[in-house]
């Protein structure tokens, strides 16, 4: 991804912290969600405000987002470079 790309989707993922999407929908508050996600140990989160884990929320999101649809990608790679036989028995080693 070139850094035209990069900035696009930080710039998406800041407009909808700013408009206070994904974790006000969901009727929790950020702080509560980034402890469940990073763990409820990190002291480091009392220093955020709310609006500045709001947008640690959403930049985690689209992170894991954008490494989920990479290693997908990665993943039809590598089955697509196998002979056609192959493929089958090689999703059911790897999916179950």
């Amino acid at each position: 991804m070139n850094a035209a790309g990069v900035f696009r989707q930080f710039s998406a993922a800041w407009q909808r912290c700013r408009k206070g999407l994904d974790v006000r929908d969901r009727n929790v508050d950020a702080k509560t969600v980034l402890r469940k996600q990073l763990g409820p140990d990190l002291a480091v989160l009392d220093l955020l405000t709310e609006q500045e884990s709001a947008e640690l929320q959403v930049l985690i999101d689209d992170a894991r987002a954008t490494q989920r649809k990479a290693l997908d990608a990665s993943i039809s790679e590598v089955l697509g470079r196998l002979p056609r036989l192959a493929r089958g028995p090689a999703r059911k080693i790897m999916f179950g």
